[in-house]
Parts: C-alpha cells; structure tokens; sequence
C-alpha cells in the first residue's frame, strides 16, 4: 500500500514539473508576442505622426500658394480695369486728333481763300489782316494736334507695358497653380478592388483635369497609373492601370492610405506677343502737317 502511494505521490510530482515547464514557457512566448506587438505598435504610432505632420506641411504650402494666386489674381482685375481706361482716354484722344484736322482742313481752305483775296488787285489791308489771323489759328492747330500726337503715343506705351505687366501676372499665376499640383499629394481613401477603381483626396481644387496623368505610390515605389473618371471639389474617382503594358493582364493592387502623386504637372500656357500699342496708334492717326513743315512753312499744304 506504502509503495502504490509512493508511486502515485512520484507521479503526480513529475505531472506538476512537466506542467510548471510547459507553462513557463508558454509565459515565456506570450511576453515574447507582447514584446513584438508593443514594438510594431510603437513603430505604426512613430509612421503615423511622421504621416501627419507631412500632411500638415503639405496643406500648409497648399493654403499659402491659394492665397498668392488670389493675390495674383487682384492685381490683374486691377491691370484690367487700368487698361479699359487708358484704351477710352485713346479713344479721347483720336476723337480730339480727328476734330483737330477738320478745323485744319477748314482752316487751310479758309487760307486759300484769303490767299486769292490778297492776290487780286483789290486786295486791301483787310484782307491782309485776315490771312495773319488765319495763319496764326492754323499754326496753333497744327501745334494742337502735335501735342495730342504725342499724348497718344504716351498712353500707347503706357498701355503697352500695362499689357506686358498682365502677361507676366498671369504667367505667375500659372507657375503658382503648376507648384501647387506639384506640391499636392492625395491618399487612397476608398477602394473596389471587384470594379478596380479608387476614390482619392485630390480634386478640382487641387488642379485634378481629365487630362492629369497621376500615379500611386507605395512607399516612394510606383504601384499603379490612374485613368480619371469623375472629378469633385475635394477628391477625385479614377480607374486603376497598370505602370506598363507588359503587366496588363495583372491588374495592380492598391491599399488605403498609398499616395496619389501628379507625375507631368501641365506646363505654363505660351503667351502670343503683343503687337505695339504704339504701331497701332500711329496707323489708326496721323498728323496732317509735320513739326518741321509748320516751323519751315506755316501756309504749307499736306
């Protein structure tokens, strides 16, 4: 009886030691797990703050490009605004140029009149009187239309580099859009892997066209092309393509949260020049009797 309780109590000691040691180091493996997990959770915590300060600065530069293509955009309404009037005092001008050589021509034939008067043998001292006096009118027409000559040409160089200023605003607001879709960067934020389309968080506010050639990456690594679908304010819906024609039949996997960047941001809209405002007003008026003609010869004819 002794020996079957002392086998039995052998037993059960081994049966406790081999338990003990199971357990130990199944303790042992789950404090390895948690280990691990704790580590991975710290690295996603140290990803995910890395994450959001990037967006912070993104969006940063995004509100501050908004606001200078704002400014921009002021100042040229306002160049606009400058240009409407210096075009109407031009008009002004021409209107005066024209009313001017009607009293020259009205003026010259007076003078030829005057001119036969004195000419004829009852010519008197009269008449004299009259052809100084329309002599003189004449020349100061002449000196008249000389000054609105040069007033043209003055608000036609004025409008000239108005027009040469806008072109420059508008090139810079060009280059602020072009920096900006450069600057932006979207996320995955929905995915249909059965349809194979995506929904990202960059839309027509960000410079997002049908023509836009974006792609995603995956850790600064290219995953798939888009093919624009449907644009919106804030984000955009777009097919999924493969980077290459050898990998068609694959079709790319993407994930939430990959990047979306603009691969060829549209390059700035060339400018056609802009013919002289000077050219045109010297070929829209001229002046019947040049400068040195009035000085030489008051009475010549153009």
């Amino acid at each position: 009886m002794n020996r079957i309780i002392l086998v039995v109590t052998i037993v059960l000691s081994l049966g406790a030691g081999i338990l003990s040691f199971l357990t130990k180091q199944q303790a042992e493996s789950v404090l390895e797990e948690k280990r691990t997990a704790t580590a991975k959770n710290q690295t996603l915590e140290a990803e995910v703050k890395k994450l959001t300060a990037t967006k912070k600065e993104s969006e940063s530069k995004i509100g501050e490009l908004a606001k200078t293509t704002e400014d921009q955009k002021t100042e040229v309404e306002k160049v606009r605004t400058e240009m409407t009037s210096r075009q109407g005092e031009i008009a002004k001008l021409k209107e005066d140029l024209q009313t001017k050589e009607s009293e020259i021509a009205k003026s010259k034939s007076r003078l030829k009149e005057l001119e036969t008067e004195v000419s004829a043998p009852k010519a008197n001292a009269e008449a004299e009187a009259k052809l100084a006096a329309v002599s003189d009118q004449l020349d100061k027409a002449q000196k008249a239309a000389l000054e609105q000559e040069k007033r043209a040409e003055q608000l036609a160089t004025q409008l000239e580099n108005e027009k040469k200023k806008k072109v420059e605003e508008e090139k810079k607001i060009e280059i602020a859009k072009i920096e900006k879709r450069q600057n932006a960067l979207g996320k995955i934020i929905a995915y249909n892997a059965g349809w194979n389309f995506v929904v990202f968080s960059l839309g027509d506010a960000d410079g997002v066209t049908p023509e836009s050639e974006l792609e995603v990456q995956r850790n600064g690594e290219p995953v798939a092309r888009l093919k624009i679908s449907k644009i919106q304010p804030q984000q955009t819906t777009a097919n999924l393509m493969p980077l290459s024609a050898k990998r068609s039949r694959s079709l790319p996997e993407v994930s939430l949260g990959d990047n979306v960047v603009f691969l060829k941001p549209p390059k700035a809209k060339e400018t056609a020049p802009i013919p002289s405002a000077i050219d045109s007003a010297a070929q829209s008026s001229s002046v019947p009797v040049s400068a040195a003609a009035a000085k030489s010869d008051p009475f010549a004819l153009p």
